[in-house]
């Protein structure tokens, strides 16, 4: 799956008949809540994460495209891991667990 960007990402899903990143045979989630949270798709060149919001079955956000950046630990400055930052919160790559669909 070569997907570069956001509007790549966009044409494939149509083609496949995907209605959300979940839908993917991979992906990663954050559960933020008992109701859901953050599903990622990191883009081919692992440059960028695609990121929706995923609340039940149906109830999804829009996708948006982030750059993948480097930051440092909230426990330990001297160490930094690969993630993303939406307004104020970063949220560490590490941080979501990996599924298959």
């Amino acid at each position: 799956m070569d997907i570069f960007d956001l509007e790549e990402l966009k044409e494939y899903m149509e083609e496949k008949g995907y209605k959300k990143l979940s839908d993917f045979d991979r992906f990663a989630s954050l559960t933020e809540s008992n109701f859901g949270g953050k599903v990622i798709v990191i883009n081919s060149t692992g440059e960028t994460v695609f990121v929706q919001d995923e609340w039940g079955k149906d109830n999804t956000s829009e996708i948006e495209e982030y750059p993948i950046k480097y930051y440092p630990d909230e426990e330990s400055e001297e160490k930094v891991f690969p993630g993303f930052k939406i307004d104020s919160d970063i949220y560490y790559l590490k941080e979501f667990m990996v599924r298959r669909g």
